[in-house]
């Protein structure tokens, strides 16, 4: 069943751009690739993209509990785009570090989502793409930066 957008209010539009936006990005991805994977892997990878981190670090800046947090680095070791190590000087830290193949994976995901961006703006305009990222940039609460 579609959706008729011009029915729905501002929270529940941007909640079904961006349903929409990751079923896009799933479908592209899943055409590329052998291997499955959920957003929340996509979301710890990018925390590990330029450096290793410790796994308290992801759990830090993400929002997934500590337990799906410690299942999804599993699946994503034996997928083979990160490995885990100890964290030296600590007997219990583990870290995370991106594979030369995860990084290539994370580099075709970020193609992919850099494509869908260039075709919004095709579709509304890049001066509207660009302003629309600048509004959605802006706090909008209290919140920290």
């Amino acid at each position: 069943m579609k959706i008729a957008l011009n029915d729905l209010d501002f929270i529940d539009l941007i909640s079904e751009r961006h349903t929409l936006l990751r079923e896009r990005i799933d479908a592209l991805w899943n055409v590329r690739s052998e291997i499955h994977m959920s957003n929340s892997e996509w979301y710890i990878l990018s925390r590990v993209y330029d450096q290793p981190v410790s796994i308290a670090d992801i759990s830090a800046t993400v929002t997934i509990s500590r337990q799906a947090i410690h299942k999804f680095i599993r699946q994503m070791e034996e997928k083979g785009l990160i490995t885990i190590f100890d964290v030296q000087g600590s007997k219990k830290l583990k870290g995370v570090k991106m594979t030369p193949y995860g990084q290539q994976c994370y580099d075709a995901y970020e193609a992919i989502k850099t494509g869908l961006c260039d075709e919004i703006g095709a579709a509304v305009g890049q001066d509207n793409l660009a302003l629309i990222v600048r509004l959605f940039q802006q706090p909008w609460f209290d919140e920290k930066q």
